[in-house]
């Protein structure tokens, strides 16, 4: 627990184990421009690294994702997912090794990503569209599942709840509807 004063103009803090150590490091979002990631260690607030796209980007919120390598031997890296658009004409996913370091680039069609534990072993997988469907991945490109919202409607993942029977509830807002996966 603590309190630092890395609070001005800083929002939307995802809390997790980034660099592998078992302790939480705090990942930020500047909200005032030029727009950065900032990433602090959770036990004392210093801060570890931060990263800036191009001047001036339109970010989307980061989220912590944890992704799987590709490879005969699948390892564990953690990193940051945000979502930019440098251009004003094309928003990418970037995902960001715990070092801060860019270690993916991929063209993304929208700016809605976010991360949950989906399968209860311990590692976020990335929700993110693709294309028109709402896609659960360990990684980049693992699916776990998918799902279509009806033709001509929109979906934005509002919140994640785990039942007592261990399943993961994904809640959607579509329209005026309300829909649970």
């Amino acid at each position: 627990s603590g309190q630092w004063s890395h609070s001005d103009g800083l929002k939307l803090p995802s809390v997790g184990d980034l660099d592998g150590d078992g302790k939480p490091e705090l990942v930020l979002l500047e909200s005032k421009q030029p727009m950065v990631v900032k990433v602090l260690r959770g036990s004392t607030g210093d801060e570890l690294w931060k990263w800036n796209g191009a001047v001036p980007p339109n970010f989307a919120d980061p989220c912590l994702a944890i992704v799987a390598d590709a490879g005969s031997v699948a390892r564990v890296r953690r990193c940051v997912a945000v979502t930019i658009n440098e251009t004003g004409n094309q928003w990418e996913l970037v995902l960001l090794d715990h070092a801060g370091q860019v270690a993916e680039r991929i063209p993304y069609g929208t700016n809605q990503i976010w991360s949950h534990d989906l399968d209860g072993d311990g590692g976020e997988e990335l929700v993110r569209f693709l294309d028109t469907k709402l896609t659960a991945t360990h990684g980049l490109n693992d699916t776990l599942w998918t799902w279509s919202p009806p033709v001509g409607r929109y979906a934005w993942v509002s919140r994640f709840d785990r039942a007592a029977d261990g399943r993961v509830i994904v809640g959607l807002t579509s329209d005026d509807a309300i829909v649970l996966l």
